[in-house]
């Protein structure tokens, strides 16, 4: 590779990656293009959560997935609003989602490399890198997701890496820019703020006080200010995403006990899916790193601060967080946990073909591959079924949307997918499942979420129809009329492979059932339509 030698080889370096990077995302999108006709579709029904979101700030001033009301619904403070600002300029667009995070990973692979280049990474090991936080990230998936997961990746880099070089000169002030990367962290996701709190007592470790005040009061602004604003609003001081999703313990002397002595080991030692394995063995990984390389580790305290804070995110994370089938809530950590990891390991050890390992450096690569395995197998299976579980919300929930803005726009209507139907359509939005709507999310959590309130709540909004999965549903929906359903082949992302149309009100029924025959012909095919 004579073209990562001389005077342009960085640049090379780069562009090898960014060039492996959008490969990465073609391979995945193609299908879709092709099965769409053209139209981007996410593989996430909540990246239209945010999509309906921005649109209703740009166009009515409004944050909720309906312009009638305020809704805290949106897992990011920031993302919404850049879309917004950008929809304020272009209009609404399906893409500018897909586009926007294209843009955060090339400058998320550009910072990257610009640090690798301070710790006397050659160009060639640069590339490894990079190519490594691709494939483990995984990026292209991620960036596909469409959601402000990517953002969170570039942020978290910036804020935990800056902050480690920081501190390690302890002799000088602390850089301002620490404390907006610190604001900007917790604006885009709300699970920072168990980082921002673990930095803030590495501050308080070394008594740097001011630091540690100033830290913890400008990262935990954007939270404060919303959460109050979100209240004078009529609405929780978190989203109802946050509260719906997360698993925090309950804030009792019990709750806390049972947490610690029984869910906390669970989650520690067992796991129910890929992602969550991944993340357990961020616990052995770090570790293992950090014994290899202490020598080297010792000379530069930035590395040490470094793992310290990453070893701390992934017990909290492994603790605190839900898992999902696409790999995006663990994304940020796994990316940069293994930047450090990844680095130490090409930086550190001589890989050379003419001088091959000795019987304890097999052994060493063996038991890395052993515990790293979970997270490469990770990366493949996102990158597998991407653009399958694209175009399952694309065959369903984008045509739930796509069927309520041509005959029933502007009505009242109660689903449990709410993203696609909310950015397509223009009504108000019953979300059975509480990510839209306060008062199922404060049902769920006080433990009065039964089909009687939802019958009832439907009735206070005058829900006219309803779109929703049967399963979880069933005793509510018999005391509503079903008139279609609607069952997609190949499944790969939405929780029920049918979705099933009802008149809550029955004297929406004819309509509806003749709505319905009418948008048939513009399903997709193999989309397989049944009346009752």
């Amino acid at each position: 590779m004579s073209f990562l030698h001389g005077r342009y080889a960085n640049a090379s370096a780069l562009l090898l990656a960014i060039l492996f990077f959008v490969i990465s995302l073609l391979i995945i999108y193609i299908p879709v293009l092709q099965h769409t006709g053209g139209v981007v579709a996410y593989p996430l029904d909540d990246a239209y959560i945010h999509l309906a979101v921005a649109k209703n700030l740009a166009i009515n001033h409004v944050w909720g997935i309906s312009h009638q009301e305020f809704t805290s619904c949106s897992s990011s403070i920031l993302y919404p609003i850049l879309l917004a600002g950008i929809f304020m300029i272009t209009g609404p667009h399906v893409a500018i989602p897909l586009l926007l995070n294209i843009l955060a990973g090339i400058v998320f692979l550009a910072f990257l490399q610009k640090w690798l280049i301070k710790q006397s990474v050659t160009p060639l090991q640069q590339l490894l890198v990079m190519v490594i936080i691709i494939v483990l990230v995984p990026l292209a998936p991620l960036v596909q997701c469409g959601m402000e997961h990517t953002l969170q990746l570039l942020i978290y880099f910036l804020f935990v890496y800056s902050f480690a070089d920081a501190l390690e000169q302890q002799d000088k002030p602390f850089p301002w820019k620490i404390y907006i990367y610190g604001a900007l962290f917790t604006a885009i996701r709300y699970e920072s703020m168990a980082i921002i709190l673990v930095v803030c007592l590495l501050l308080v470790f070394y008594r740097k006080w001011t630091a540690a005040l100033l830290l913890g009061t400008i990262g935990f602004l954007p939270v404060v200010l919303f959460g109050v604003y979100s209240i004078s609003m009529g609405n929780d001081f978190f989203p109802n995403s946050v509260l719906v999703k997360s698993s925090m313990p309950p804030l009792t002397v019990n709750g806390i006990y049972n947490f610690v002595t029984e869910d906390l080991v669970l989650r520690l030692f067992t796991g129910g899916q890929l992602n969550q394995y991944s993340t357990q063995r961020l616990l052995f990984l770090i570790p293992l790193i950090y014994l290899l390389f202490y020598e080297q580790i010792n000379q530069k305290p930035a590395y040490r601060f470094t793992m310290i804070i990453m070893m701390a995110a992934s017990f909290v994370h492994i603790a605190l967080m839900l898992y999902a089938g696409t790999p995006r809530y663990e994304a940020a950590l796994v990316g940069n946990s293994m930047i450090i990891c990844s680095t130490l390991l090409i930086k550190y050890t001589n890989w050379s073909i003419n001088k091959p390992f000795s019987g304890p450096g097999w052994l060493k690569v063996l038991l890395g591959c052993f515990v790293a395995f979970p997270l490469f197998y990770r990366g493949w299976h996102a990158n597998d079924r991407a653009s399958t579980a694209a175009i399952s919300i694309y065959d369903q929930q984008v045509q739930m949307g796509r069927f309520v803005r041509q005959y029933f726009d502007h009505e009242r209507i109660a689903v449990n997918d709410i993203g696609a139907v909310s950015y397509f359509g223009n009504g108000y939005y019953l979300d059975l499942w509480g990510l839209g709507s306060v008062e199922v999310a404060r049902s769920m959590r006080k433990h009065y979420y039964t089909p009687h309130f939802l019958d009832s709540l439907s009735r206070i909004h005058q829900i006219k129809i309803a779109i929703v999965f049967d399963g979880p549903f069933h005793p509510l929906l018999k005391k509503w009329t079903k008139i279609a359903s609607w069952t997609i082949p190949n499944n790969n992302a939405s929780f029920s492979e049918t979705v099933f149309f009802y008149a809550v009100d029955p004297a929406e029924a004819p309509r509806l059932a003749s709505n319905l025959v009418q948008f048939q012909p513009a399903l997709p095919a193999g989309v397989k339509v049944a009346y009752y």
